[in-house]
């Protein structure tokens, strides 16, 4: 959904897509609009949107404003890798007086050496970055991705929705996939008809398969539940 998404937003068939989502990372190499390659982070969330809130946090920051100091600061660096050794060491750099603006440049790089280093995982020649997921519009963390991988990160307001968006192309896809057979079935069913008839009952005999595809999956549902029960 995030691959569709982002070849919609972007209108380009070969993306490599970075979506920074609230509890993962995730690459998406794509070709001629389909997936290619995948990558995401571990368990840990480290490089995720969760890790840079919880700096922000212990900065007494909203993170826009880590994001606005960050810009002034250099020269610090955070080793760990997990978020919970990453904010003793947050922890230690303001008891030890460092500016927060040092410390929150640190925070920031921290993620996207993360980030960098899952892209160069990615097996062949990257084409065209894109940013997506809830930092999108964060102009510090594109700027900063772009000097890291050494080529232009693209973004878009809209990006924040990319898998949205591809959820709801997939399922317009799938709508007319659906309509195709059984509107066409309807068709040879009564012929003659007019169009809008004709259409109408496409409709109805795609409604039919949808609603009786869902209650067998939610009576295999309720089976394996009693099942469960009994065991």
């Amino acid at each position: 959904c995030h691959a569709l998404g982002a070849v919609h937003l972007f209108q380009q068939p070969d993306l490599t897509v970075i979506d920074i989502g609230g509890q993962d990372t995730k690459i998406i190499q794509i070709e001629q609009g389909f997936v290619k390659d995948f990558i995401m982070n571990d368990k840990c969330a480290a490089g995720t949107g969760r890790f840079l809130d919880v700096m922000a946090n212990t900065l007494s920051l909203r993170p826009n404003e880590m994001f606005d100091l960050a810009r002034l600061g250099s020269d610090t660096t955070i080793s760990s890798m997990c978020t919970v050794f990453a904010e003793s060491e947050v922890i230690g750099l303001i008891g030890k007086g460092e500016p927060k603006e040092n410390i929150a440049y640190a925070v920031v790089d921290s993620t996207i050496r993360k980030v960098a280093a899952q892209v160069s995982r990615m097996n062949g020649e990257m084409s065209t970055f894109c940013l997506t997921g809830g930092l999108c519009e964060c102009e510090y963390i594109r700027e900063a991705l772009s000097k890291k991988l050494g080529k232009e990160v693209i973004s878009s307001p809209d990006a924040r929705y990319a898998g949205a968006i591809g959820a709801a192309l997939s399922a317009n896809k799938l709508h007319i996939r659906l309509f195709a057979v059984f509107g066409y079935a309807a068709n040879k069913k009564c012929p003659g008809t007019d169009f809008e008839n004709n259409l109408s009952r496409g409709n109805l005999y795609s409604f039919t398969y949808i609603l009786l595809s869902w209650a067998f999956l939610f009576v295999y549902y309720l089976i394996l539940k009693i099942g469960l029960i009994f065991l």
